[in-house]
């Protein structure tokens, strides 16, 4: 039996990790916007931008991508 690998996912900018890294960690979108220091609209916007890059259906989708991508370390995120 083999292992199913995952297809790399696209690099994702340094702005978007941080903001998924704030999604995964229970952040609202709103929150993320103000952590960033950028309109809700934008941030959505933002987020929205960088889950059709990573062809994920919701947030939460893509952040299993990154992770298994090894983009994004779950065991560093608090709140």
């Amino acid at each position: 039996m083999t292992a199913l690998t995952m297809p790399a996912a696209p690099e994702v900018a340094p702005i978007d990790l941080r903001a998924i890294r704030l999604i995964a960690a229970g952040y609202t979108v709103r929150q993320v916007a103000r952590s960033l220091g950028s309109s809700e609209a934008a941030t959505w916007s933002r987020l929205a931008r960088m889950r059709r890059q990573l062809g994920a259906k919701t947030l939460t989708h893509a952040v299993v991508i990154l992770a298994r991508a090894g983009q994004l370390d779950l065991t560093e995120i608090t709140r």
